[in-house]
């Protein structure tokens, strides 16, 4: 919720760049929904919805602080890339990371471009058949095939996963590590040093502790 409020709060932001750039609308009309629009359309299933139809569809719920298409409708606008993956993938998708979402598209050869805008990153993703109005040609974009035969669209995005939660996890244990590190010696610097005594009493304080 967090990420979809600072989303909201981002879009109050950069005013006149939005209205010049961005065209902020529904991507259907308004008495289309994702269910209606499987449920009129000949041949369409809601099991057989193509990876990139899901987008399009997202794109109808999604909040236009989140994503939106730019003005021409060429192109889609990612504004809160952990907004989009917390509101906007899970509408259709199983919980990915952005990094994966993005690595699908590329897979359909669509141009990535990025820019900062009031210091956060704005992905913009771009395919000469992949238009704002034109649903029916999406099935005409081809996806390439993986270079592994053996691994197909979702094993590519679990290991996607699995290599991004490797890394948090490794960020997280060495911040751990410094932590520790730093408590150690704070501990050391508030523990008095132990007064030195003979060697008499060195040998009983060894006996009685033993």
């Amino acid at each position: 919720m967090a990420a979809i409020e600072e989303a909201l709060d981002f879009a109050t932001l950069f005013g006149d760049w939005n209205s010049s750039s961005v065209h902020a609308t529904a991507m259907f009309p308004s008495s289309h929904t994702p269910a209606s629009l499987a449920a009129s359309s000949p041949g369409l299933d809601s099991n057989d919805i193509s990876y990139l139809e899901k987008l399009y569809m997202i794109l109808e719920s999604c909040s236009p602080a989140v994503a939106a298409w730019t003005n021409n409708g060429t192109s889609l606008t990612i504004y809160n890339s952990d907004a989009f993956e917390q509101s906007g993938l899970p509408l259709y998708f199983k919980p990915i990371k952005f990094q994966s979402f993005a690595r699908q598209l590329n897979a359909y050869n669509f141009k990535k471009t990025q820019t900062w805008v009031h210091r956060r990153k704005v992905y913009e993703f771009s395919h000469s058949l992949f238009v704002r109005g034109k649903f029916d040609q999406i099935k005409s974009i081809p996806r390439r095939r993986p270079r592994s035969p053996s691994l197909d669209g979702d094993a590519i995005d679990e290991r996607v996963n699995l290599r991004s939660t490797v890394g948090d996890l490794i960020e997280v244990t060495q911040r751990m590590q410094s932590e520790l590190a730093a408590i150690k010696g704070l501990v050391h610097f508030m523990t008095p040093p132990r007064p030195s005594s003979s060697p008499l009493v060195d040998l009983v304080l060894r006996d009685f502790e033993a």
